[in-house]
């Protein structure tokens, strides 16, 4: 739910007076005016959701002086001035934005803890299986292969395990 109270300056058109006090009475205003406001705030709230009546706030006065100035026109009222007074929402309103807020801090923190596990994790990776690369600059790599029996320098075997025939790092 939506409260918003509404401050509108108007004047009946004194071409029509006759008409207004004829068809409406002396108490024109007090008749007609709430019922326009209540049915012209419905149809311009029902435009923005609550994120959007705080923030464009200028945009919803505009709209609801425009709806109204035509409306009050079929009735032969001229509206000098409309200012939105004062905006507030029901409870199910901010209840809802409570939780859009709590969902967000929920999702931050769920990525921190997977950004966290990630880096303890590759970090005991590193202390659990150290390795090391010893590149021995006399022997010649040829098509991507070592040369002298294709012993591979990083992993320190002939090509996996149980592969025969390799050389070993640091052995000759």
């Amino acid at each position: 739910m939506v409260n918003i109270s509404l401050r509108v300056l108007s004047k009946p058109d004194t071409s029509h007076l006759a008409t207004i006090f004829k068809s409406l009475g002396p108490d024109w205003d007090e008749r007609v005016l709430p019922s326009i406001g209540n049915e012209v705030l419905k149809s311009v709230v029902a435009q923005y959701n609550a994120e959007q009546l705080l923030t464009q706030r200028d945009a919803v006065s505009k709209a609801v002086r425009a709806a109204m100035t035509a409306r009050a026109k079929e009735f032969n009222i001229l509206v000098d001035d409309i200012a939105i007074t004062h905006l507030s929402f029901g409870t199910e309103v901010r209840g809802r934005e409570e939780m859009r807020k709590r969902d967000r801090k929920m999702e931050c923190a769920r990525a921190l803890f997977y950004i966290y596990i990630y880096i303890y994790v590759s970090l005991n990776l590193l202390l659990l299986f150290p390795f090391s690369i010893t590149v021995h600059q006399s022997r010649r790599v040829q098509a991507g292969r070592p040369a002298g029996g294709g012993a591979c320098p990083v992993r320190g075997d002939a090509g996996g395990p149980g592969a025969q025939g390799g050389r070993h790092p640091g052995g000759g």
